[in-house]
């Protein structure tokens, strides 16, 4: 493994966890729309960054000839082929768009457009096909619980009126937090509560088969469970119907 092959790898595990970080919590309130398209804008400066690392990668590999296209085993990737589809869907669609400049790049409000989806998906395939380490994807997940935390904390600060900024609305009767949305807060959380009750059971379950008492994990389990519990209280507080019913159906999954 080369030198420039060691940076690569680095600099997309590190567009990972930027990822994971900034979205959720990044935003400006100095910017006219406070929100989405700040957060967005963010998102597509880190994709970029692993798209140009993950090429970078992949032209030495190539070049030594280390890996080859297989296009066999690309489609029985699970989940590749829907997200082939969904390449193809919006390329098809922004190519006939009556206003293809505004399917490409998304609306002022919202900037939710090919480059953005593009965005998304170059995050995830980028996952997929560099196939990171158990070690890496305990750090990504382990980040992306940590910060739950502080959008679930925003959201109770909302709830009880003790805000420190000053919004148009009435952020109190349904919380906003760090979306700028109600429903996009409880969106979020109820991915992110799967892996921190996953954290929880695995703390547990750990000091039930050790012979010995660790602190250690007892104060990562007791956490997690806690951790879990302001996501619940802040996905109450949203108010939102839709994402309720999604955090039921991953209750179900997770038991399964």
């Amino acid at each position: 493994m080369t030198k420039f092959t060691i940076y690569a790898n680095r600099m997309m595990e590190a567009g990972w966890i930027a990822a994971v970080i900034t979205t959720p919590l990044f935003f400006n309130v100095f910017s006219s729309r406070i929100f989405e398209p700040d957060k967005i804008t963010l998102l597509r400066s880190i994709s970029l960054v692993v798209l140009v690392s993950w090429i970078i990668k992949a032209v030495e590999a190539f070049s030594d000839r280390k890996i080859s296209l297989n296009v066999r085993e690309i489609i029985r990737t699970p989940l590749m082929v829907p997200v082939i589809i969904l390449l193809l869907n919006y390329l098809v669609s922004t190519l006939l768009s009556v206003a293809p400049l505004i399917s490409l790049w998304g609306s002022y409000q919202r900037l939710q457009g090919t480059f953005t989806t593009y965005s998304y998906l170059v995050i995830f395939l980028s996952l997929v096909f560099n196939r990171p380490s158990e070690e890496q994807v305990r750090r990504l997940v382990t980040t992306m619980i940590a910060v739950s935390l502080p959008v679930a904390v925003y959201g109770m600060l909302q709830r009880y009126k003790i805000d420190p900024i000053p919004w148009g609305g009435d952020v109190s009767v349904r919380i906003a937090s760090t979306m700028g949305n109600s429903i996009f807060v409880a969106a979020y959380l109820i991915m992110v509560f799967p892996l921190t009750l996953g954290r929880a059971f695995e703390g547990f379950r750990r000091m039930l088969k050790s012979e010995t008492f660790e602190i250690k994990d007892f104060l990562l389990a007791t956490a997690y469970v806690f951790i879990g519990l302001l996501q619940v209280i802040a996905l109450y507080f949203s108010g939102s119907r839709g994402p309720a019913l999604g955090w039921l159906a991953s209750l179900f999954f997770f038991a399964l």
